[in-house]
């Protein structure tokens, strides 16, 4: 009976294959470019490089000025989502970006 009882929870947390939640570190997007507008009209230009993540907010006060580069990670989905985080020291912001080209 104690053997049943370890092997069930044994499986219980045995890692999930789910292919929606398998992710991994990539760098495909560096050297990429996006503009993109939410819904609220507040609109973006981002772009990656190997010196960072840099962006302007198009429809704010200054939308020439680079906010940026920031240190980030990016991850890739099996959905084909990219994951982008990054950190913004200066100002206390955390930031997640989802992309879905699709």
């Amino acid at each position: 009976m104690k053997f049943i009882i370890f092997l069930i929870a044994v499986l219980l947390m045995a890692p999930s294959t789910s292919s929606a939640t398998t992710s991994e570190l990539t760098d495909a997007l560096t050297g990429k470019s996006i503009i993109y507008e939410y819904s609220g009209c507040r609109s973006y230009h981002v772009k990656f490089d190997s010196s960072g993540f840099s962006y302007q907010y198009l429809t704010a006060a200054k939308p020439e000025k680079w906010w940026g580069p920031f240190p980030y990670n990016e991850t890739t989905k099996e959905n084909g989502e990219y994951i982008v985080t990054w950190f913004e020291k200066e100002y206390g912001n955390y930031i997640t970006l989802v992309i879905n080209f699709q």
